[in-house]
C-alpha cells in the first residue's frame, strides 16, 4: 500500500492564464515570496536547502504533466493514477531515497503543509481508496480521452531516467526522451515486461563489454532504443545482468553476431 501526495492549491499558485491554455508546459510559474513562515521553517532545518531543492523538483515534475494539472504526484497526473512513491521520485530526481522521504515528511507536516497526503492506495494499481470519491476513475477516463497521457509519464519515464543514470555519464547534452525512445520503451511494457525487468536489462547492457565500447570500432551500442528494440534484446541483457550464459555460445561468436546486428542497426537508423 502507498499513500498519494498532492501539491496543495496547485491551480492557485503554479498556474497562470498562459499555462492553463497549454496541453504541456516546459516551464512553471512559481511564487517568489521569501518571507512566508513555511519557507522560513524549511530553511531553519539543518538540511533545509535539500528539502527546498526536493520541493522545487516536485513542482517541476508535476508541471510537466498534461492538463488539467492539479498537483497530483501520480504517473498520469490524475487523482486515481498510480502514485509516485518516494523511491520513484528518488530515481527521477537522481537523489537518495532517504532525502526524498525526509522532504516529503517535512513538506507535508502541519507547520509547513505544502503537500497533502491522501489515503492509502494499493501500490502500483491506481485503484481508488475509500477516501477517494467514487467518481474519480470515471472522471479520469473522461479527462484522458480529452487529454491523452504523455509518453513521458509513468513507467516510460522511470525506465528512461534509470537508463540516463546508468549510461549517460554526465558528458555533453543530457539525452532526451524523444518519440522513438518512448515508443520502444512503451512497446516492451505493453509486451508484459515490468519497469524492474527493463531496469535489469539496462543494468545488463552496462555490464556487457561489447555494448559499452570494448569492440573493434570502440563504439558504444547502449542506447535505450537498442536495449528495448525487441523482446530478444531485453531478454539477452537481463540474462547478462543475472549472470546467465547468453544463447550458450562463445564470446567470439556472440561478438560476431553483435557486430552483424549493430551494422544492420546503423543502416536502419540512417534510413529513419
Amino acid at each position: 500500500m502507498s499513500v498519494v501526495y498532492q501539491v496543495r492549491d496547485w491551480n492557485d499558485y503554479f498556474e497562470n492564464a498562459r499555462s492553463r491554455t497549454l496541453l504541456e508546459c516546459s516551464w512553471v510559474p512559481m511564487p517568489n515570496k521569501q518571507s512566508g513562515l513555511g519557507l522560513s521553517r524549511i530553511l531553519a532545518e539543518p538540511d533545509g536547502a535539500a528539502i527546498y531543492g526536493i520541493w522545487c523538483l516536485i513542482v517541476g515534475a508535476v508541471s510537466r504533466q498534461r492538463k488539467p494539472r492539479n498537483g497530483w504526484l501520480t504517473a498520469d497526473g490524475y487523482q486515481a493514477g498510480t502514485p509516485w512513491t518516494p523511491g520513484d521520485l528518488a530515481l527521477m530526481f537522481r537523489r537518495p531515497a532517504e532525502e526524498v522521504e525526509r522532504a516529503l515528511a517535512f513538506l507535508s507536516s502541519g507547520p509547513v503543509g505544502w503537500i497533502a497526503v491522501h489515503g492509502e492506495y494499493p501500490s502500483g494499481t491506481g485503484e481508488v481508496s475509500a477516501e477517494c470519491p467514487p467518481s474519480a476513475k470515471k472522471e479520469r477516463k473522461k479527462e484522458r480521452k480529452k487529454y491523452p497521457p504523455s509518453p513521458r509519464s509513468g513507467g516510460v519515464a522511470l525506465v528512461f531516467e534509470c537508463w540516463v543514470s546508468k549510461h549517460w555519464g554526465g558528458k555533453g547534452k543530457r539525452p532526451m526522451l524523444d518519440a522513438k525512445r518512448a515508443r520502444l520503451i512503451k512497446a516492451r511494457l505493453k509486451d508484459g515486461y515490468s519497469v524492474e525487468d527493463l531496469k535489469q536489462a539496462i543494468d545488463g547492457c552496462a555490464l556487457d563489454p561489447f555494448s559499452m565500447g570494448q569492440n573493434d570500432r570502440g563504439q558504444r551500442y547502449n542506447d535505450i532504443s537498442l536495449i528495448c528494440r525487441d523482446a530478444a534484446h531485453v531478454d539477452k541483457f537481463r540474462a547478462i545482468a543475472a549472470g546467465d550464459a547468453v544463447d550458450g555460445i562463445t564470446d567470439e561468436e556472440r561478438e560476431r553476431r553483435m557486430a552483424e546486428f549493430n551494422e544492420r542497426w546503423e543502416e536502419n537508423e540512417s534510413g529513419d
